[in-house]
């Protein structure tokens, strides 16, 4: 039982550490090189065929009965729909207030959570989740970039990939207890896979993609593998912990984005990325601290 409680934990904090990776480059790749959001997401549902591929290979999926298939295809289709509001959020506003913005989600899916799936946690561990959901918004709240028109749009956009990622892991939840996790996640890279296809019908959007791989292959490929490796991770922690815990969790990519992107500021230009100015140090101590104690709490 320890074993398993460990190990939703590491990969609930190893899932966003991925996904702060890829907040950075996705932030050079709207800005300077693909500047498409639905190519994108396009792009990233064709590489979710990599795990489906491997788990069909490997024989770890069996054929559930056909309620379960649609469930688990729709389910990829949301895993994939939450992508699009986030790069439009990208297009006016830095990675770091993006983020902050997406962390309605964690509370969205507490709320959900327990409305929907009858998930009880104790007052204790909902006030964890209050902890760490406060301290992302502390350490965040000095790196937002206050332009009214621009964070207005990036509001409204990250408020849509809130409630589609609060529905998104309701949906994963569920698919688990029905299917158990890996063909539960194969499903939903098959759902994503095939609306990552659908992108390839329009003659346009190949070119693009081609275009875009031709000249920045290696970092899309870096970029959707670490992607892949975020969301498989988030899978399994999701199924085998509750969902409002692995939210809430989840929710360090924050912390994560503000040190990568610190570290990014001294090792390339900032016309690559957009940096946002350093938090001041008590506020650093303050989330760090705060963080601490909810991740004690929870584990």
């Amino acid at each position: 039982m320890y074993t398993v409680r460990m190990l939703w934990l590491v990969l609930s904090l190893l899932a966003p550490l991925l996904w702060a990776i890829t907040n950075l480059i996705d932030d050079d790749l709207i800005l300077h090189r693909l500047k498409q959001p639905f190519v994108i997401v396009g792009i990233t549902g064709l590489f979710a065929g990599i795990p489906a591929a491997y788990f069909l290979a490997t024989g770890a999926f069996h054929v559930p009965s056909w309620p379960i298939i649609v469930f688990g295809l729709m389910t990829g289709v949301v895993n994939l729909a939450v992508y699009y509001p986030y790069f439009r959020a990208l297009q006016t506003t830095n990675p770091e207030s993006a983020i902050l913005f997406w962390n309605l989600a964690p509370v969205l899916v507490a709320v959900f959570a327990f409305i929907f799936l009858g998930e009880r946690l104790s007052i204790v561990k909902y006030v964890a989740i209050g902890l760490i959901i406060l301290s992302t918004i502390i350490i965040e709240s000095s790196h937002v970039e206050f332009k009214p028109h621009g964070n207005a749009k990036a509001l409204r956009w990250m408020i849509l990939a809130s409630c589609c990622t609060a529905i998104q892991y309701l949906m994963e939840k569920k698919l688990y207890e029905m299917s158990g996790a890996q063909v539960g996640i194969t499903l939903i890279c098959i759902g994503s896979f095939v609306c990552g296809m659908l992108v390839f019908l329009s003659r346009k959007n190949r070119k693009i993609i081609s275009k875009a791989f031709s000249k920045n292959g290696w970092l899309l490929t870096l970029n959707q593998s670490l992607d892949v490796g975020a969301a498989i991770c988030s899978n399994f922690a999701i199924s085998l912990g509750a969902v409002s815990l692995v939210s809430a969790l989840q929710g360090a990519q924050s912390l994560f984005v503000v040190g990568l992107a610190w570290l990014a500021g001294h090792l390339f230009t900032k016309k690559q990325f957009r940096i946002a100015k350093a938090a001041p140090f008590g506020r650093v101590v303050l989330a760090v601290a705060l963080t601490m104690i909810g991740l004690v709490v929870i584990g």
